[in-house]
């Protein structure tokens, strides 16, 4: 299963830079539209359309990171939408713009949110900050809200 760290970048300057200074391999960009669904607390239901097609994604809060549980490829969108927007409502809609690279083992996307903020992702197996903290985040701020909370 495949975890996320999530940090908040705002305040570093040159992150790409540190990122290939640290090894990194830069990868693609992209842009993703969300649209979330209430949850309780801790859970995550929302759609995503990105370059490769619409994907449905269950995410749960975990000890600082968040599990995916499935991320799952979507061929009826308005049908889904129309029933997840009438069995849970939506919450909130989000346009991301994601800058992809590699870091060893890990995957790491840097963030650019509308309305939340900059935003590094670590996903890997076990995520840790020491990934952040090798490549000059030296205090990082673990974020431990899903984005549709922030």
């Amino acid at each position: 299963m495949q975890r996320e760290l999530k940090i908040r970048i705002d305040t570093v300057p040159d992150i790409e830079e540190r990122i290939m200074r640290a090894g990194g391999r830069k990868g693609k960009k992209a842009t993703y539209k969300y649209v979330y669904f209430n949850q309780p607390a801790g859970d995550v239901l929302k759609i995503t359309k990105k370059p490769e097609g619409v994907f449905k994604t269950v995410i749960k809060a975990r000890n600082g990171t968040f599990d995916i549980i499935s991320s799952d490829l979507v061929d009826n969108e308005n049908e889904l939408m129309a029933e997840l927007t009438t069995k849970f409502g939506v919450k909130k809609k989000i346009i991301n713009h994601r800058s992809f690279f590699t870091l060893g083992r890990d995957k790491l996307s840097l963030n650019d949110i509308a309305g939340v903020g900059k935003i590094l992702i670590i996903e890997g197996v076990n995520p840790s900050v020491e990934v952040a903290i090798r490549i000059g985040i030296e205090k990082p701020e673990i974020i431990t809200e899903s984005f549709d909370n922030l």
